[in-house]
């Protein structure tokens, strides 16, 4: 699924996308932002999710490989406030 969005992305996006908005901090996000870390060059990624523990440990682990800049930021307006690209990867139950 990462990789197919990933795809979308590199494809549907701006060519001067660079910032990245990140609902999530899950497994499935942590797939996201792999796969379009690889496929679309950013400056910024913008991650929030309910839990600040879980958000900053997801930018932590993170930023450095991937190789881009990325923030926790402490509200879902912050995530979409001058992002390129927006992203939602919510824990999904599998169904």
């Amino acid at each position: 699924m990462a990789a197919t969005g990933a795809i979308g992305i590199r494809h549907l996006a701006r060519a001067d996308s660079r910032v990245l908005g990140l609902f999530g901090s899950g497994q499935q996000a942590e797939a996201q932002v792999r796969a379009i870390a690889a496929a679309q060059p950013l400056d910024l990624i913008k991650v929030y999710s309910p839990n600040p523990t879980h958000r900053n440990d997801f930018v932590a682990r993170l930023a450095d490989e991937v190789g881009v800049e990325m923030r926790a930021v402490d509200d879902p307006e912050s995530v979409v406030s001058d992002s390129d690209i927006v992203v939602t990867a919510p824990i999904s139950s599998g169904a």
